[in-house]
């Protein structure tokens, strides 16, 4: 996960957490910018697929902040914002 985040060298990483129903106009907006790569955190991972299925430049990740605190850390850790 961590290697296909960390791929494409030069772009700005941002890390949204959530894939409800706002997130589709952020990922929209964000990534009209061609160097900005989203990646979409989720419980729910088929959420997050969709999202990244509409969106060029964006990554699904499956995520649960309560319990999977340190995936979070090294998330946060991988993205500018």
């Amino acid at each position: 996960e961590s290697e296909q985040i960390l791929k494409k060298g030069g772009m700005k990483r941002v890390l949204l957490l959530g894939a409800g129903y706002v997130s589709g106009p952020v990922i929209e907006y964000l990534t009209r910018d061609a160097g900005i790569q989203v990646t979409v955190a989720s419980n729910l991972l088929n959420q997050a697929e969709d999202m990244a299925a509409k969106y060029p430049n964006t990554i699904p990740v499956m995520l649960d902040i309560t319990s999977q605190e340190s995936h979070l850390d090294s998330l946060v850790k991988d993205h500018d914002i």
